[in-house]
């Protein structure tokens, strides 16, 4: 049977829904937001779960509703908790840009999905020259009001700037 490891904020409270949906025996490694450094202790758990569990399938998780996303989308910055201040700068300049480039209703899946594929390059960069390299990493948005996981949009849909000529 298929191991999966899912990265996932404790504040959405997905772990039971995710082991309604995925049939696979499932990890949770959570940070706030899913906002965490790659630092090494952090690396080094994963790395260990990886190789001790034969982990072939590897997701970010983050709810439409996560209340870190949020807030940082609403500019209220009240939460001061660890080094969440940078998610937040983040999450407000990715708003600016979807806000330009963008025409939707709702740009919480575009905006969650952006900050999913930065974190999921930097974890492909840290887990390159990893000898258990045989696994994939994905993203996943979870939907409340269809009770589903979406897919996070590609890199190629997701587009930091523009340029006309």
């Amino acid at each position: 049977m298929d191991k999966t490891l899912f990265l996932v904020c404790p504040t959405d409270c997905l772990e039971a829904r995710i082991n309604e949906q995925y049939n696979t025996v499932n990890y949770f490694y959570t940070s706030l937001g899913n906002s965490f450094n790659i630092d090494q202790l952090s690396l080094k758990n994963i790395q260990e779960l990886i190789k001790k569990h034969s982990i072939k399938n590897i997701y970010f998780v983050l709810s439409s509703d996560n209340r870190f996303i949020l807030d940082a989308l609403k500019g209220q910055f009240s939460n001061k908790i660890g080094n969440l201040e940078s998610f937040y700068k983040e999450i407000k300049h990715q708003k600016i840009i979807s806000e330009k480039t963008c025409y939707t209703d709702n740009n919480e899946h575009l905006i969650i999905s952006h900050f999913l594929n930065k974190k999921i390059n930097q974890l492909h960069k840290e887990l390159a020259n990893f000898e258990a390299n045989n696994f994939h990493i994905r993203g996943l948005v979870y939907d409340k009001y269809k009770n589903s996981f979406l897919t996070i949009y590609s890199n190629l849909t997701i587009i930091s700037k523009h340029q006309l000529n």
